[in-house]
């Protein structure tokens, strides 16, 4: 006898699911039934709020609300795209996240940790904790908010952030890049660096950075390329501070609780007071210079690096350096 496949399409609340069923007759394979069930995605164009789990698809937000609550669960990409809104009150987001244009819309009342997020729109964080982070370089240009909303960059991928952003809460960099284009890209609170991470300034642009920067232990690193930027909060913690880039960073924050080492590898560093500088020790390499603009009395210790042919300290005013002076590169 012939084999008769029939195909059943279910339509569900929450999204289409394809399943195939195949009925054989013979001796071989009496009466048997193969079910064949696939991941689906969401294409949501009518307002819809889920609950259940939404496995490993691409799915999109078109000129509706969707509202994930308690229970659901969401581990696809999605793509919010014009006059799209996703709304997470409860349960977990894990995917990429791309929002289209001015129109499409991210709110948390939840915290939530996804793999990328990029495109335009709003991301309205409330209170809550976002943290982005994979392996991928993405840009943002829209805005973030949210009073005592948090955001944190995880992974080992890139993220810039263009937009002018109003969240209160604090911007922490633990894995990976993050570039900004002016210091409005932070929101207001404090800035959190941990090991090995990076805070790059866009090629050429030039900002003052008021938020508090916190070093939190092994070294973060600061680039800036053809730019002045002047970090004129306060900078605390027991990590060291790594200047990279042939740009001037302005220190003009009163330091005194930072206890990390400052290194610059490249460019200019420029202070107008020890307090700048914290108590770590000041490393200079790579034939880079340290720039005073005031009179100081700068007691840190001063490390020359290897291979440096010189090390340019540029004075304007009477400076004393009443730390030892050491190192390779002497």
């Amino acid at each position: 006898m012939k084999k008769r496949k029939v195909h059943i399409r279910k339509i569900a609340c929450v999204g289409i699911f394809i399943i195939g069923i195949s009925f054989y007759s013979g001796t071989d394979e009496q009466n048997s039934v193969r079910l064949l069930t696939k991941a689906y995605a969401m294409d949501v164009t009518t307002n819809t709020t889920t609950n259940t789990t939404v496995n490993d698809a691409t799915n999109s937000i078109s000129n509706a609300s969707w509202t994930i609550t308690s229970g659901g669960n969401v581990s696809g990409a999605i793509s919010i795209n014009s006059g799209g809104t996703f709304t997470v009150s409860g349960g977990t987001i894990s995917g990429a996240i791309s929002m289209l244009d001015s129109t499409s819309r991210l709110t948390l009342t939840s915290n939530q940790a996804i793999g990328s997020l990029s495109g335009s729109g709003t991301v309205d964080l409330g209170s809550s904790t976002l943290s982005v982070g994979d392996n991928t370089f993405t840009t943002f240009s829209g805005t973030i908010s949210g009073t005592n909303g948090n955001l944190i960059k995880t992974g080992s991928g890139q993220l810039a952030l263009s937009g002018t952003n109003s969240y209160t809460g604090t911007t922490t960099v633990s894995g990976g890049s993050l570039v900004i284009y002016s210091a409005a890209n932070l929101g207001t609170g404090a800035l959190i660096l941990g090991n090995g991470t990076k805070l790059g300034m866009a090629y050429g642009l030039g900002t003052t950075i008021n938020n508090k920067i916190t070093l939190t232990g092994g070294d973060a690193f600061f680039i800036n390329n053809a730019s002045i930027v002047t970090l004129s909060g306060t900078i605390e913690g027991p990590g060291n501070l790594w200047k990279e880039g042939s740009g001037t960073l302005t220190l003009t924050g009163a330091s005194t609780s930072h206890t990390g080492n400052i290194s610059v590898l490249e460019g200019t560093l420029a202070i107008s007071s020890a307090d700048n500088l914290g108590s770590g020790d000041l490393l200079i390499r790579n034939n880079a210079c340290v720039d005073v603009s005031a009179a100081a009395s700068i007691p840190n210790k001063i490390g020359i690096g290897a291979g440096v042919n010189s090390a340019t300290l540029n004075n304007r005013a009477d400076v004393t350096l009443s730390g030892v002076i050491s190192g390779s590169g002497i």
